[in-house]
């Protein structure tokens, strides 16, 4: 799951996003990301208000933020 920079998501390798085992969004240059709201509105998140949380997909665990 890729941090997500002013400038778009930090892509770190191909075919997957990989990046160094147990380093946080923040450290890859994470700055926040859009997330939905209950009233079906998004908006922009700073990665200093969200929090992390394990999540996953494929039959793999990811560490999300949001």
């Amino acid at each position: 799951m890729p941090p997500h920079s002013s400038k778009g998501a930090v892509l770190l390798g191909w075919p997957f996003n990989t990046a160094p085992s147990g380093a946080a969004a923040k450290d890859l240059g994470g700055q926040g990301g859009n997330v939905g709201n209950l009233d079906g509105s998004v908006g922009w998140k700073p990665m200093s208000r969200m929090g992390e949380y394990l999540t996953g997909g494929f039959g793999a665990a990811y560490i999300g933020n949001w």
